[in-house]
């Protein structure tokens, strides 16, 4: 009698543990299912929007409101998902150019780096631009890249990287003096006193507030020595580079490259953006993502403007790129599960709990 009941608790357990596996195997899948929903893009441009044009450099949004710095059509403004546009250009808002390369919105205040017009601000509820040029301390009035947090206002040049603590009033300029690696910055990116600045160079990092650098090139492990764009992520920091996409959490002590090999569609990575453990690297052959930190990439070609993503920008609903054909937008897919996967995952737990009822 005492044999065949421990036969049965032996059987019950095995019929637990087997129960719980399948359970977890379709939960898995479920899982499996959502994650590997793909990006669908429409694309925005001057015939079907209003676009001011369509070669896009960079694009960024907030909230409901979409900003597109385009070459030669201004700065583009949609507050209808991409639909139809408003173009602030230099002759109705007094935008420096309508050659916009970078554009960044911070807080109430708009900012958009210019070619030749220097850094172009205004502040919500203006109609009109305020333009920082050399006169104000920049570097160059060709301007890459734009960052600001508070009255902190950071604009790489083609002539240094250019910093103003008041809000733009004034400009000091970082040279290779300071350590920058070279004098064409492309672009930059802060998280608190770490500074860091792209160049055609390699990546400059600073921890004090953009007064020295440091510079870090191929020699440090970095997959290339252009670096088009650079995006920080808390303590993670990732480098467009014409090699692969690098990217630290040691500040330039190591890196870790993505090239081909890893996945991406292509080694020539324009541009980056990343939240979490997504990441969007812009290439010059596609966009490629990963929800994984870079484990696996998944590779757009299709429905874009054009396979060059010269910027590209996510939010919780949906993604940018900033493309030589038009803005390209893509909702973030969250699919329903299949009916039948949620039927058998209930079944399957529901008959876990009766069974481990019986053998309590």
């Amino acid at each position: 009698m005492l044999v065949r009941k421990r036969s049965q608790q032996q059987l019950g357990r095995r019929s637990w543990s087997l129960c719980a596996y399948v359970a977890a195997v379709l939960a898995t899948f479920w899982t499996g299912q959502i994650a590997s929903a793909q990006l669908v893009f429409t694309n925005y441009n001057s015939a079907n929007s209003g676009l001011g044009s369509n070669f896009v450099y960079d694009v960024v949004a907030s909230g409901s409101t979409i900003f597109a710095a385009t070459v030669g059509g201004g700065l583009g403004v949609s507050i209808s998902g991409g639909s139809s546009w408003d173009n602030l250009t230099n002759a109705n808002s007094g935008l420096g150019n309508n050659v916009v390369f970078s554009t960044f919105f911070d807080s109430n205040t708009l900012y958009a780096g210019t070619n030749g017009g220097g850094l172009s601000i205004a502040t919500s509820g203006s109609s009109t631009f305020t333009n920082r040029t050399t006169s104000n301390g920049l570097g160059s009035d060709s301007v890459r890249g734009v960052y600001a947090s508070g009255s902190t206002i950071y604009a790489s040049t083609s002539a240094g990287l250019s910093i103003s603590t008041d809000g733009g009033s004034t400009f000091v300029n970082r040279t290779v003096s300071d350590g920058l690696v070279s004098l064409n910055i492309t672009s930059v990116t802060a998280n608190g006193t770490n500074v860091y600045a792209g160049a055609t160079g390699g990546l400059n990092i600073s921890t004090d507030g953009g007064a020295q650098f440091v510079n870090f090139t191929s020699s440090n492990g970095l997959a290339g020595n252009i670096v088009n764009w650079v995006y920080a992520d808390g303590g993670t920091v990732y480098a467009a580079t014409d090699g692969g996409l690098s990217v630290t959490t040691t500040n330039g002590a190591s890196f870790t490259n993505f090239t081909t090999a890893s996945g991406l569609v292509n080694n020539y990575v324009e541009s980056v953006f990343a939240n979490g453990s997504t990441i969007y690297a812009g290439t010059i052959g596609g966009l490629s993502v990963s929800t994984d930190g870079g484990g696996t990439w998944t590779n757009y070609t299709t429905n874009l403007g054009d396979n060059v993503i010269y910027g590209v920008y996510a939010d919780s609903n949906f993604v940018y790129a900033a493309t030589g054909g038009g803005v390209s937008i893509a909702p973030i897919p969250v699919p329903e599960p299949s009916t039948w996967i949620m039927a058998a995952v209930g079944i399957a737990l529901a008959s876990c709990r009766a069974l481990r009822a019986r053998l309590a």
